[in-house]
């Protein structure tokens, strides 16, 4: 699946994705000096997936995966917008996450921080991710059961915070609910993706610390090197199962 066949086959929800604009800092685009609409986002999130080694290296199955978790992952946003009153205390908490990231903003930035600040008004999307988990598994009824499965498991999972990676006991027990070594890559390569088509991409930082964290596990080394994943306890589809269970009730 491109994003051009997604808004050829879904022409409606994708206007609703491009009249869907993303009143908050982390989508303010600096070179058109506005916020950018969901599906400007998205193209964004699929341009940076293609541009990681780790798509490139991927066989087809693996790219039909990534591109359809790319696309897909904020589908349900339009249907969960809402504005939400903050306080100053809300606005200072964005300020630390900024300085400690090192995000410099810029003069149009900060106008469009300070109108929101002045508003003590923000867009929130709470609940997007399991309502595009929801209409992906309905549009992607057409696909392979593994494409499925596996792009509606990432889409669920792509706003899940992950566990320090000083804990690595806490990690093995993540992969082995997200389905293994396979999907945690895909996983963090939807992060990563996700990050790099927002305004702080600084955030990237910590994904890559956990990443590398990751790959050093003596798992990952055997399953780099002979394919065993010891990490894939549960099956996709019980995985699957239980996700489409949080995401419809």
């Amino acid at each position: 699946m491109t994003i051009d066949e997604f808004e050829r086959d879904n022409k409606h929800l994708a206007d609703q994705m491009r009249d869907c604009c993303q009143e908050n800092m982390y989508h303010f685009d600096r070179e058109k000096r506005s916020f950018n609409n969901v599906l400007e986002h998205t193209d964004k999130v699929v341009k940076s997936m293609h541009n990681q080694l780790f798509y490139m290296h991927e066989n087809d199955i693996g790219k039909e995966i990534l591109d359809i978790s790319a696309i897909m992952h904020d589908i349900g946003k339009p249907m969960t917008a809402a504005f939400r009153t903050v306080d100053d205390t809300w606005f200072d908490s964005q300020r630390t996450m900024m300085n400690r990231l090192g995000h410099v903003q810029t003069k149009e930035e900060l106008s469009a921080f300070l109108k929101m600040e002045i508003k003590k008004s923000i867009k929130t999307f709470y609940g997007h991710d399991m309502e595009s988990t929801a209409l992906a598994d309905q549009i992607l009824r057409v696909y392979p059961s593994e494409v499925r499965e596996k792009s509606v498991i990432l889409i669920h999972a792509h706003q899940h915070q992950l566990p320090p990676a000083s804990k690595s006991r806490s990690m093995r027990r993540y992969v082995r609910r997200i389905g293994g070594i396979q999907m945690m890559d895909y996983l963090l390569a939807l992060q990563k993706a996700d990050c790099m088509g927002q305004n702080y991409s600084e955030r990237i930082a910590d994904i890559i610390d956990w990443e590398n964290e990751f790959h050093s596990f003596p798992e990952y080394r055997e399953y780099v090197r002979i394919g065993c994943d010891a990490l894939a306890i549960n099956t996709i589809q019980d995985i699957y199962s239980s996700t489409m269970k949080k995401a419809t009730f």
